[in-house]
């Protein structure tokens, strides 16, 4: 795979990077606990516009481009890590979300997603897979794109990243969209996309997997207080109480 554009990539980035620094509230592997605020954005939520993740229709690209199930082939490939996915992109469904042009060049842009109570809860971020084959970037964290660089081959396993796991990241968000109506969340579970913390967390003597939903604007990404979903198959969901220092919540 060649990566041609990445001097274009990494200008773009820079200069995002000075505008939008604000706009970022953690890192997937920080697994501290946010217990008593919720991350936002700089700007004010009315002043921004949800991107709307729908279906595009029938994949469309320039003469002799790669197919979007070649894209998708490819993305399956891509380190789960550096794509923000708990499992491998291989246990995703691919949302095609259009072809858009990045850098002078087209790409399919791609939303990885299960499905789970009659609804799409899409996880990880936003992909773009270039119509000739010759690249695959995210989007990150502060709204800009950035290469992939790292395979599959280089991910752990699921017992390695969790050990003792009864369930899996996607079951336990099976289990959110379940009972989205106990989560209280601001909007439609659909409008997130949700990122897994790579490491266990201990809340209240229970280990669980740490669940980082984000909303997506037009000029970048709002953290969204995280969800605690006990991995010993009990399916219990915790947040922190945000009234008493250092306390949780059961959910569910």
């Amino acid at each position: 795979m060649k990566f041609g554009r990445s001097g274009a990539v990494r200008v773009l980035t820079a200069l995002l990077l000075v505008f939008s620094l604000g706009l970022c509230g953690c890192s997937q592997n920080d697994n501290s606990s946010d217990d008593n605020k919720q991350n936002t954005a700089s700007s004010t939520e009315e002043s921004k516009v949800f991107i709307e993740r729908k279906d595009a229709g029938e994949p469309s690209a320039p003469e002799e481009s790669i197919s979007f199930k070649e894209a998708c082939e490819m993305l399956d490939k891509m380190s789960m890590k550096e794509t923000y996915l708990p499992q491998s992109m291989k246990d995703y469904k691919k949302l095609y979300f259009g072809t858009i042009d990045y850098v002078s060049e087209k790409y399919y842009s791609v939303y990885p997603y299960i499905e789970a109570a009659n609804k799409k809860i899409f996880v990880g971020t936003n992909c773009l897979v270039s119509c000739d084959g010759s690249d695959i970037l995210k989007k990150t964290w502060i709204g800009d794109y950035a290469e992939v660089t790292s395979s599959a081959d280089t991910d752990k396993s699921l017992e390695e990243l969790y050990p003792g796991a009864k369930v899996t990241p996607n079951e336990i968000l099976t289990v959110l969209a379940e009972h989205e109506k106990s989560l209280s969340l601001e909007h439609d579970i659909s409008k997130y996309i949700f990122e897994v913390a790579d490491k266990l967390v201990d809340i209240d003597g229970k280990k669980c997997y740490k669940i980082m939903p984000k909303i997506e604007f037009m000029d970048g990404i709002r953290i969204c207080q995280s969800f605690y979903g006990t991995v010993d198959g009990s399916n219990e969901i915790w947040q922190a109480d945000i009234s008493q220092n250092g306390k949780y919540k059961k959910l569910v």
